[in-house]
């Protein structure tokens, strides 16, 4: 940054904090959002580990529809910031938020927003025809030395024992919020 227009060596470290808020921006950028961050800001004296986006006080994977982040610094504290997505991006693949308190600062989080529905659905549709009682899973219990151990009705009952079938059941139903969570996380 330091051949950078404006740059200020106070404020490095804030120029790489911000870096973490805004990683698809160049350095003259960076150095400008880091040059409007008020001297008090924490964003502004301590290093930033990481930033994670919230909804509704939960952690998510979808950092499409956000409304808060959680800034985590290397001194062991944190702090949640309000955000707001912005409409009037002039990028429309990188979601853009106004960040409560920073002024004109935004928070771009590290992500391409794409259309996944197809891959999502072709996923979950692989998926959902997986079956726990079934002659692949019935093909894995086939390890017994006596043949009687291994009819297909003794292999359902050892597919019975292993208690899976709950959550089996669990993650079938679950299956769109799963796969596009997993998708979403490439």
């Amino acid at each position: 940054y330091k051949s950078t227009q404006d740059y200020k060596s106070e404020r490095d470290l804030a120029y790489r904090n911000i870096e973490k808020l805004q990683p698809f921006y160049n350095k003259e950028w960076i150095v400008n959002q880091g040059n409007k961050l008020a001297e008090d800001s924490n964003l502004a004296k301590k290093e930033v580990l990481s930033v994670t986006g919230m909804k509704d006080g939960q952690f998510v994977t979808d950092l499409s529809d956000i409304d808060k982040i959680m800034v985590h610094y290397a001194d062991g504290t944190k702090e949640e910031m309000d955000v707001t997505k912005n409409t009037d991006s002039k990028v429309q693949q990188v979601r853009e938020y106004s960040v409560s308190g920073l002024g004109d600062v935004v928070y771009t989080p590290n992500m391409v927003v794409k259309n996944r529905d197809k891959l999502i659905a072709d996923v979950k549709s692989q998926l959902s025809s997986v079956e726990l009682i079934s002659q692949e899973v019935r093909d894995l219990m086939s390890r017994r030395d006596k043949p009687a151990e291994n009819t297909d009705e003794r292999k359902n009952g050892y597919i019975k024992d292993l208690y899976l079938e709950e959550s089996f059941a669990e993650v079938k139903q679950n299956l769109d919020k799963l796969v596009k969570s997993l998708v979403e996380n490439e």
